[in-house]
């Protein structure tokens, strides 16, 4: 993929990230599904790129406005009203629902964020959560706080779907499934 506006070096990271997350994937033998709001299904489209992950990669909810969190992962309005779409306890919840829709996945990787610079003081940002199946049990992995630091809006939506992979291969190196 080359586009004159996005910064090569942050999608060859992507991809690279991407490779060594389905390599982990495929060694545990392990099922996933995201739940993207900012990222509107780059990290699945990614991930989709290479040859052989339908066996690991179940798919993703875009879910990029709040109705829609609503409306498919029955994220609570009043959650969304009181800390806003963009927080850790929505993260968590869009993880937790995705990966309750998703039998055949044990984990769920959710993204919220802002990528306009006036967004919020923080600036660009995202939250990452996910949420694992051991069994009957489901546990959440805390969701992780990061400042974008790129300079155009696509470049911080592709640094966001990096740091999703990014994060997932360290939840699954960190923390064996099974």
């Amino acid at each position: 993929m080359n586009h004159p506006l996005i910064n090569q070096q942050i999608i060859n990271s992507a991809c690279q990230t991407a490779k060594q997350l389905s390599l982990e994937l495929k060694r545990q033998n392990l099922q996933i599904v995201f739940a993207e709001s900012c990222t509107a299904g780059l990290v699945s489209a990614v991930m989709a790129g290479i040859p052989g992950i339908s066996a690991y990669l179940c798919g993703s909810a875009a879910t990029y406005q709040n109705e829609t969190k609503q409306d498919w992962l029955q994220i609570d309005p009043q959650q969304i009203l009181e800390h806003s779409s963009v927080c850790p306890q929505v993260t968590a919840a869009m993880a937790r629902s995705v990966l309750s829709k998703t039998s055949q996945a044990d984990l769920a990787v959710a993204v919220t964020g802002h990528l306009q610079t006036e967004a919020t003081e923080e600036g660009p940002m995202v939250w990452i959560g996910a949420a694992k199946r051991q069994r009957e049990l489901v546990s959440d992995i805390e969701p992780r706080f990061f400042s974008l630091q790129q300079r155009s809006r696509m470049d911080r939506q592709w640094e966001a779907a990096e740091l999703v992979l990014r994060m997932t291969l360290d939840v699954l190196e960190q923390s064996k499934i099974a």
